[in-house]
């Protein structure tokens, strides 16, 4: 009974939809702190043989490519390479974002990464726009004629997220949307209960559309959100199965 009282804030009329506030996504940030699957060790580690067990996190090895891109600090293109690559595997591995099913996804964006000029790449990221994001999402190329290629749309997406969040300390550190399939499942579901007008399925895999359906949710709710606070309150109420029961209730809607 007592915990009754940290539930999330719902809609009105809407048994299944959580109120877009600063409130609900307070109580998801503090989850998110003791939440073990999101608060792990960051630093790399190797065992008492000397192997390498853990390479790092992508929080470790932003923060070496923020040396390199906003402190400038100077390295040899072959570091700088080795911690993009990091940076691009670590961000792969924790987001289950699957670049290696090409068997060239890592190794083809990190090479498109280090092709950019830093200074071109900083002021793209800080002014928010889509040179980076675009150079991520563009079709790969496998070696291998059993493979095919990849347009890894939501891994662009997280690395222009999590290297704003990284390298920036203002408001541009909230510059872009996490786009993944909890979140486009979600967006349309929230339009038609705040009346706006659907986007489709295929018209929310372009980024920008997908950026201003966030930005129009965000202003629909009246409430100061971050985009990433929105983020992390519709991907950690709807991941796994618990779409469903949103998803059954905005059919029924549509069907009156």
């Amino acid at each position: 009974k007592a915990a009754k009282k940290y539930k999330l804030d719902r809609l009105e009329n809407s048994e299944h939809l959580v109120k877009l506030s600063r409130e609900n996504v307070a109580k998801i940030e503090f989850i998110l702190t003791i939440d073990s699957n999101y608060n792990g060790d960051d630093k790399p580690k190797k065992n008492k043989k000397g192997e390498e067990v853990f390479d790092g996190s992508s929080t470790y090895w932003l923060e070496k490519m923020k040396e390199v891109v906003i402190e400038k600090k100077p390295v040899k293109k072959a570091e700088y390479k080795k911690i993009v690559e990091r940076v691009v595997t670590s961000l792969d591995r924790e987001n289950s974002t699957h670049l290696e099913t090409d068997g060239v996804g890592c190794a083809e964006l990190t090479r498109r990464i280090c092709e950019m000029k830093q200074s071109d790449l900083v002021m793209d990221l800080y002014s928010g726009g889509y040179e980076l994001y675009e150079r991520l999402a563009e079709k790969t190329h496998p070696n291998k004629s059993d493979k095919i290629g990849r347009k890894n749309l939501s891994f662009a997406s997280k690395f222009c997220h999590y290297a704003c969040y990284a390298f920036f300390t203002d408001e541009k550190r909230d510059n872009y949307s996490i786009a993944d399939s909890v979140i486009k499942r979600m967006i349309p579901i929230y339009m038609n209960y705040f009346g706006m007008e659907e986007p489709s399925k295929k018209a929310l895999d372009d980024y920008q559309v997908f950026q201003k359906c966030v930005n129009k949710l965000i202003a629909k709710s009246n409430n100061e959100i971050s985009r990433n606070g929105f983020d992390h309150l519709i991907w950690y109420c709807y991941k796994g199965q618990n779409w469903k029961p949103a998803y059954a209730e905005y059919k029924h809607r549509k069907s009156r």
